[in-house]
């Protein structure tokens, strides 16, 4: 007995001598028995089933006999070897979409990414590295375009791109050394610039265990000449202090000295305009400067020298020059009062107990017949100025009766600040020899005047 497939519904595992197909109830055993009568004879029993050859079969119908294997079972086994087949072939295929076309193409990017690498194209480079993410050393690759390009920038002077690449790859090759490098050559760029603040700062980017300690002690030196070139000796001494340089600090003190000496007699001989004064105020100045500029010469200290030149300006700026005495005297001018122009400034006035009247015309009664009588001068402003010592002085002639032609009378008035003050003349009966007339006249006839104005230009 042998299991089979039906032939007519494709059952697997039949008996060939089973009467019906379980499956479609085809008579198996029939068909089985004329299939086998259709060969030649009988088949050969070489293999045996265990070794995995052709199966020797032994079927029982109308009395022992042997047979072959039959050609359906052959047809079975051909058709799985060939969905096998294809199930493998599928498999492949999968495979290859899935890993193998994938890793073909990461392996294009990447030699492409490596030409550009090479062709120092940086940027487009480290982009395709990163796409190709953990494959093979491209992570590695792309800190080699990092640096690369860091490398461009520091050649080409751009140093703080260059820090900045460096920075972010600090662990990569010589990093390290490379991010202080460019930091002192940084400080080198800043200081020739004369920018000596910035260089330090630049300079204190470096790190403390840095392995370019020549390069960072000539940095300094430097940073040093170039406060020298900038006249800042102070600045320059202290980095030499600083890098224990001794036989340096005592000749650049004593070039410090001689360089401030200089530096302060330019100073004040720049600002010593002898044309600007008068002859007087010219052999004055000279004289001056002569004795300033020879304390600066055997002055040893930095702070006298400075001390020395400030004092010698702040008393040239004492003296006048031709401009600043001009401007005085037509000031002065301006300002000098006389009995000629007082009537622009001043208004005087005559008054009694009683009654004002014009400083040209009296017209009252005085009262007190032959007692004492006071005629009373004011005198007030007729502009918004101030007034510095002002004293007017002036006669006062009475008019009319027997007072007529009266001798006169001096007084004066000394004028405050805002232009104000009165006086007092005395008049008798005694001294006129007769009483007041009813229409009496006064004449205030102005003699000089003493003072100025306070006037600011």
């Amino acid at each position: 007995m042998a299991l089979i497939k039906c032939p007519e519904c494709g059952r697997e595992n039949v008996s060939s001598n089973a009467a019906a197909c379980p499956g479609c109830g085809f008579n198996i055993k029939d068909s089985f028995i004329n299939n086998l009568e259709s060969t030649d004879g009988t088949v050969n029993e070489d293999n045996d089933e265990s070794a995995g050859g052709v199966t020797s079969i032994k079927a029982e119908a109308n009395g022992d006999i042997h047979i072959k294997k039959s050609d359906s079972i052959k047809i079975g086994k051909k058709q799985l070897i060939i969905c096998l087949g294809v199930v493998a072939a599928i498999i492949i295929l999968i495979l290859g979409i899935k890993i193998v076309i994938p890793e073909i193409r990461m392996g294009v990017t990447y030699n492409k990414a490596n030409k550009l690498l090479a062709d120092e194209k940086y940027d487009e480079a480290s982009a395709m590295f990163v796409e190709l993410g953990d494959y093979k050393d491209a992570y590695e690759k792309n800190q080699e375009a990092f640096y690369g390009k860091a490398n461009k920038y520091f050649e080409n002077g751009e140093y703080d791109k260059a820090l900045k690449l460096y920075s972010s790859i600090i662990s990569y090759a010589d990093c390290k050394d490379k991010y202080d490098l460019v930091c002192i050559e940084k400080a080198n760029s800043l200081a020739a610039d004369g920018l000596c603040d910035d260089a330090i700062q630049s300079l204190g980017a470096v790190s403390e265990n840095s392995n370019l300690s020549e390069e960072i002690k000539d940095c300094w030196y430097t940073i040093a000449n170039a406060y020298i070139t900038g006249g800042d000796y102070e600045a320059a001494i202290s980095i030499y202090e600083a890098n224990d340089d001794l036989d340096t600090i005592d000749s650049l003190k004593a070039e410090w000295l001689e360089n401030q000496r200089k530096v302060v007699k330019d100073k004040i001989n720049s600002e010593t305009e002898l044309d600007k004064y008068r002859e007087e105020q010219q052999e004055q100045i000279k004289v001056l400067l002569s004795e300033y500029v020879a304390k600066i010469d055997s002055s040893e200290d930095i702070d006298d020298i400075n001390k020395s030149g400030e004092e010698y300006l702040a008393t040239l700026g004492d003296v006048k020059t031709d401009e600043q005495l001009k401007k005085e005297e037509e000031l002065a001018e301006r300002s000098k009062l006389t009995k000629d122009n007082i009537d622009q400034y001043i208004k005087l006035s005559i008054s009694n107990s009683a009654v004002t009247y014009d400083p040209q015309y009296f017209d009252g009664v005085f009262y007190g017949s032959g007692a004492w009588t006071y005629c009373t001068i004011t005198a007030s402003s007729l502009q918004d100025v101030q007034y510095e010592d002002v004293v007017i002085s002036f006669n006062i002639i009475a008019h009319g009766g027997d007072w007529n032609d009266r001798a006169p009378e001096p007084c004066q008035i000394k004028l405050s600040e805002n232009g104000t003050g009165s006086a007092k003349d005395k008049l008798t009966t005694a001294s006129i020899g007769a009483y007041p007339p009813s229409n009496p006249s006064f004449s205030i006839v102005i003699t000089n005047v003493t003072g100025r104005l306070k006037l600011v230009e």
